[in-house]
């Protein structure tokens, strides 16, 4: 697994409502391998579903999110390729689950 691979689609997806709306379906909650970025992941998952932007204290309403991950999620550049990251991710947790 890459921890800084998911922190930065995890990154791209709060910074840009659009960066979700990108990869929204080719990538689920269990493709994260740190439980903690499954929850930040299906915070957003909520956010958009409930129709409400994707921001930190909305996400922080959804589901109960550690505080330093959130932080480092934050600090983590968003990418501009995102899809070909989310691939990546796919990949790395197709592997995993083989």
């Amino acid at each position: 697994f890459d921890l800084d691979l998911e922190r930065a689609i995890l990154s791209s997806c709060i910074m840009s409502e659009d960066a979700y709306s990108s990869i929204a379906g080719d990538i689920e909650p269990k493709d994260f391998s740190l439980k903690a970025h499954q929850d930040v992941f299906k915070a957003i998952i909520a956010c958009v579903n409930a129709g409400e932007p994707i921001s930190i204290s909305f996400l922080k309403k959804h589901k109960k999110i550690d505080e330093q991950i959130l932080t480092e999620i934050i600090a983590t550049p968003s990418i501009i390729d995102l899809p070909a990251y989310v691939n990546e991710l796919r990949e790395k947790s197709i592997k995993r689950q083989l």
